[in-house]
């Protein structure tokens, strides 16, 4: 349990999850977005860019305050991804 939490509270570990998914969000709505182009795809295909650096500011700014608990903010902004990402993937966004 404690080498788990070791790698909950690693930075660099935080940060490369977040990065990962970032690529996987990013790959999703680039794939499921055919039906629309120009500017509009390109905004839809920038949001998980802009929770990501959201996400990232505010683990660095956590990790200032909470320390133990700033891996709850990395996981947050994942889920905050995924949210979006998803329903668009499958067509889910009517």
């Amino acid at each position: 349990m404690e080498a788990i939490y070791k790698l909950a509270i690693s930075l660099r570990i935080n940060i490369l999850i977040i990065l990962c998914f970032w690529a996987l969000t990013t790959t999703l709505l680039y794939v499921s977005v055919d039906d629309v182009n120009g500017l509009v795809k390109l905004a839809i295909v920038w949001i998980p860019s802009i929770v990501t650096v959201i996400t990232v500011c505010l683990y660095y700014l956590s990790r200032l305050i909470i320390r133990k608990y700033s891996w709850i903010i990395s996981l947050i902004g994942i889920i905050i991804m995924l949210y979006v990402s998803i329903p668009v993937f499958f067509g889910l966004d009517n």
